[in-house]
């Protein structure tokens, strides 16, 4: 029989591994995004927030895991730990008033971080964003599926935006009912904010998720699972519907090598709800 130190051994083995880590961090990430989901004001926090923790804090967490040189891994440690700082000093923030000060602080900051992600890009050819499906991948049948997509959606979005809970849900934000001024506004950061979003789930979280399984299924499956429980709070339909929509967008990302038409999907899916909900 093993002794306890043994089981601690395999334990710790366990724990330390790429898969294990990988999934863990996305899953727990989510986790805090999720329940952060109300920081979203100002806008411009809402974008910068964006930008930090569904881009710039999964791609330096990437490269500190894969990294093989010791230098530049605890390098990139060091900054993986401290853009998490950031994200929660920033979520914080929330409803509290803002300086110039403190904002200028937090852009440099961000600055300094897209700096080190540029130069590692730079020094290693090989590791490059193309990696994580930013690319425009299979145009021809990208182009298949989202027409096909939105021509079976469509329908089916504007049947659903009648149920009552789906009315009181959206929009989201309902300044966007005073003036089309406001509804443009808040669309064009939802914008923003899809193609961000987009790429932490059907960009970097699969491509990740399918490097440390080597298994296209698990991949795929696995980030439909986060995906889902992100929708938690909203329509018990769309929450369902969530998991069969990132099983979907996932598999033809992947297959596609790029996750453009699920950026446009989704983008197409919320602008569709919010018209309705707005104007109907």
């Amino acid at each position: 029989m093993k002794n306890f130190l043994e089981y601690l051994k395999e334990f710790f083995g366990f724990i330390l591994r790429k898969d294990f880590l990988t999934v863990s961090f996305y899953t727990l990430w989510s986790v805090f995004l999720l329940y952060n989901s109300d920081f979203f004001s100002p806008l411009s926090m809402w974008t910068l927030f964006s930008t930090l923790s569904l881009f710039i804090v999964p791609i330096i967490f990437n490269i500190s895991l894969n990294e093989k040189r010791k230098f530049v891994k605890v390098l990139y440690s060091i900054l993986f730990t401290s853009s998490l700082v950031l994200s929660f000093y920033i979520v914080n923030l929330k409803g509290i008033k803002r300086d110039i000060g403190r904002n200028e602080f937090i852009n440099s900051l961000l600055i300094i971080y897209f700096f080190f992600l540029v130069l590692y890009f730079y020094l290693n050819r090989k590791f490059s964003l193309k990696d994580f499906n930013l690319s425009l991948g299979d145009k021809k049948n990208s182009l298949i599926l989202i027409v096909i997509s939105v021509l079976i959606i469509t329908p089916i979005i504007i049947i659903v935006s009648r149920n009552p809970q789906f009315k009181t849900t959206y929009p989201l934000f309902k300044i966007m009912k005073n003036s089309s001024y406001d509804f443009i506004r808040y669309e064009a950061a939802f914008l923003f904010f899809f193609f961000f979003w987009e790429f932490y789930f059907r960009g970097i979280m699969l491509t990740s998720f399918k490097e440390v399984f080597k298994d296209d299924f698990l991949a795929i499956i696995i980030q439909a699972l986060i995906f889902t429980f992100l929708h938690f709070g909203k329509p018990g339909l769309e929450t369902l519907s969530s998991f069969f929509g990132g099983f979907i967008l996932g598999f033809f990302s992947l297959k596609l090598r790029t996750f453009f038409p699920a950026f446009f999907l989704h983008f197409y899916i919320s602008l569709l709800m919010d018209i309705l909900s707005v104007y109907f």
